[in-house]
């Protein structure tokens, strides 16, 4: 038999010359001739097969896609699935292993791991802001405001200065606007200290 490269003869006492010839499976290759099986493929570390019928062993070998990775001589079809630890993501193609390229998320983002390539931004809840690289869901690292500060949640990476007026006090944490919490304290300290403001703003 003379089967072409890229195929593999099956049978026994074939008609023709190319009677029972059969294309190589994916992650195979051939050179033809009288060969009754396929070779494995051997692809770079970070590539994989892609073609039926392969001729010699890298060709049709791919670089794997984000997501994926392919370790040293492998006959992977369409790549392993790559493991970021939580909190991470992966970051490259043509990964090597289960963790290649694995970076944290920014502060404001969070990611559950595995296979992911693109991170998710917080939520953390009003009054709240995302303090932390490499947060592993929507609430991981979400910090209470102090007083005298606010935040709307969410992705928000610092909490905002509140707008009390001059004769109002903040009285309370993890503020949601700019006025939460914001309130008139009658005491004769804290009036003479608006007393001399006002005096030195010269509006008394």
């Amino acid at each position: 038999m003379t089967c072409a490269a890229g195929e593999y003869a099956t049978i026994t006492g074939s008609t023709t010359a190319t009677e029972g010839c059969t294309q190589c499976a994916r992650g195979f290759y051939s050179g033809g001739g009288t060969v009754s099986t396929c070779t494995a493929m051997t692809c770079a570390a970070g590539e994989y097969a892609t073609i039926l019928a392969a001729t010699t062993a890298t060709e049709g070998c791919t670089i794997t896609q984000c997501g994926k990775y392919s370790p040293s001589t492998t006959t992977q079809i369409g790549g392993l699935d790559i493991n970021c630890p939580p909190g991470m993501i992966g970051t490259i193609d043509g990964s090597t292993h289960d963790e290649d390229g694995c970076v944290l998320v920014a502060v404001g983002e969070y990611s559950p791991g595995g296979t992911t390539c693109t991170a998710s931004p917080m939520k953390c809840a009003k009054g709240k802001y995302a303090a932390k690289v490499g947060s592993v869901d929507d609430q991981d690292g979400c910090n209470s405001c102090g007083y005298g500060y606010w935040s709307s949640g969410g992705n928000n990476l610092k909490c905002k200065f509140m707008q009390c007026n001059i004769i109002q006090t903040p009285t309370k944490l993890n503020a949601i606007n700019s006025t939460d919490g914001c309130e008139y304290v009658y005491n004769f300290g804290y009036l003479l200290i608006v007393i001399m403001t006002l005096i030195v703003l010269g509006l008394m």
